[in-house]
Order: structure tokens, then sequence, then C-alpha cells
């Protein structure tokens, strides 16, 4: 309280579900490991937090053999996932589903975050494979392409979504497995842009393969066919784009959203239009990144598709990607 003056004060071990603190308390000061403590007033009554410090046995599974991946995009519904060996190939995918998470009281949704960590850790021992998750500690918004997209402010506002991450990792340490974590900017555009068409499989198994990937330190090249397409693309076309989602799309708030992401296309486009080659070094004297690129590129072909919802089916780009072969809206 100041000028070496203290207070003291009897904890009150109390009692939470009928279960006793106290034998807990006492464990933690005759254990000799190291804790923390934290002192919270709450409703006039002043509450002391206990924290230690778990410890995890030796990393024995690694990358070394490759990484299972997970994607939480269509968080709370599934959590899908791909398998990668260590040169990032495609091994093997699926989803798990989630439905107890989207309903119920507090402490059963809690239960069952737990129950799908452990099957998630489940494939990964099995496989001997690293897990590789989505970083849980993301800055503050900075620039575009820097944790500033959908799934980075999941992260940040939503407990249950951090809270399921969180177990998956603390899970996967007590089972001396790797954990990796990653950037999660744009994992989702490119796995629906590169993979989906590819593989035939859906965007977000594609998301966690670019997850991955990004684990084992492999960069998405943006493909050949793409890159001739983006150095076709003009700025009329994007205008006509921006039309027809004006005539087409009745929701508002959607239709907000198209027509500021194909304005900031547009402008990306007018800043290059004089450079031939205009893709192939997207950072020679510019402002803008890769990640730009991969932004246009979806405004172009997956808007006309689809302008009032993202499809599930991304076969018709499988054209373009693989012949280079593209129709318009």
């Amino acid at each position: 309280v100041g000028e070496r003056k203290y207070v003291y004060a009897r904890i009150e071990a109390g009692y939470k579900k009928n279960k006793s603190r106290g034998e807990l308390l006492q464990e933690i000061a005759e254990s000799n490991i190291p804790y923390s403590v934290e002192l919270k007033l709450k409703n006039g009554n002043m509450y002391a937090y206990f924290a230690i410090e778990e410890e995890y046995p030796e990393i024995k599974i690694t990358k070394e053999k490759g990484v299972i991946a997970i994607d939480l995009n269509a968080y709370p519904d599934n959590i899908s996932w791909a398998e990668t060996d260590e040169k990032g190939n495609l091994i093997s995918y699926g989803s798990i589903p989630m439905p107890e998470l989207a309903s119920g009281n507090k402490d059963k949704r809690e239960y069952f975050r737990w129950q799908y960590a452990h099957e998630i850790v489940k494939i990964a021992k099995e496989k001997g494979k690293a897990i590789v998750i989505e970083e849980l500690e993301i800055k503050e918004k900075g620039k575009r392409g820097d944790f500033s997209g959908r799934k980075s402010r999941r992260i940040r506002h939503s407990f249950s979504y951090k809270s399921l991450l969180s177990k998956i990792k603390t899970l996967a340490k007590r089972e001396g497995i790797e954990v990796i974590e990653v950037n999660p900017s744009y994992t989702s555009i490119m796995g629906m842009l590169k993979y989906a068409p590819q593989y035939m499989i859906t965007k977000d198994i594609a998301a966690a393969y670019v997850i991955a990937r990004r684990g084992l330190g492999l960069q998405e090249k943006i493909p050949d066919n793409y890159i001739k397409f983006l150095n076709a693309l003009t700025v009329d076309e994007l205008e006509e784009l921006k039309e027809h989602v004006k005539k087409t799309v009745r929701n508002k708030q959607l239709k907000k959203k198209h027509l500021k992401e194909i304005n900031k296309a547009i402008e990306i486009l007018q800043s290059l239009e004089s450079k031939p080659g205009r893709v192939l070094e997207p950072l020679d004297g510019t402002s803008f990144s890769a990640y730009d690129f991969w932004r246009v590129l979806k405004v172009a072909v997956v808007t006309p598709l689809s302008p009032e919802k993202v499809p599930r089916d991304f076969s018709t780009l499988k054209g373009l990607l693989i012949q280079g072969k593209w129709r318009g809206p």
C-alpha cells in the first residue's frame, strides 16, 4: 500500500461445483514450481488467481516428415485439415463436423472444444507429423496483407475460436508434437484460387493446405496462366464487372463490399497499366505486394462466378488455371 506497508489477508479457497480448491493450493505451495498470482477486484471482493507454467515433454514429432494443418474458416460448423509430406505435397485431407459448438451452454461448448482438439492431435500423432495452426498472437492491424483479413480479426475478437486453437496447441505439446504458428493472411484466397480447382477440394481444405505449406516455409507463387490473365486484364473489364454487381447483387452490404474490392483492384491496375509484364515483378517500383495481385485475381474471377455468395464449387476455374481458358460473367 506504499511506504513499505503491506496488507495481509487469509485466502479462502472456496468451492466450485462442490470441489475444494484448498488441496490444489496446498499442492502449489509444496511443489517448488514457480507460480504467479494476480489480484482482481470484483464486486467489492478481492480474488487471487494462481498460474503455474506447465512442463512439456521433449518434442519428438516434428515437421521432418510433413505436417497436419487446420483451417477454421467454417468455424463453428467444422474443422478442415490437410496433410502434406516434407516437400509440401498434398497427401490426405478431411473435415470434422462440430455441431455441438453451434449451441448449448458455455460448459458444454468448452467440453466439446477439448474433444475436437483431441481429435486433431490424435490425427497428427498417428501420422507422426507436426501441427500447423494460425498464429494466436495477432498484431494490431498494419499494412494491407499484414494480419488484416477477416480470419485474423476473428482470432483477435472471438474467444471461442482462439480457445480451440489454444487447446490444440496445449494438447500437442503434451504429446511431444511440434506446433508451428503461421500468419493466416490470404490463405483462404490462395487456397480457393490455386488448390480448390486443382485438386477438386473445398475452399476450406484448400486453405488448410496453404497453411500447411506455409508452415513448411513454402511460398505460394501465382500460377503462370493466372499471371497471363492478370496481365491481359483491363480497367474497362473491371468497370463492366462493377456495373454487373450493381445490377445483380440485392444485398446492400454485400454489394458495398464487392464494389469496394473492385475499386481497389482498379486502383492497382491503373497504377501498373503502363508497365509491360506488370505482374511478373509485382514489387518492382510499386507500393503493392504479391498479396494485392491475389486480391485482384479473386475479384476478377470469383466475383463474376457468384456475386451473391462465395461459390462452393471452384471446378470452373480449372480451365483457366491449367489451360488458360476463361469466360466472362
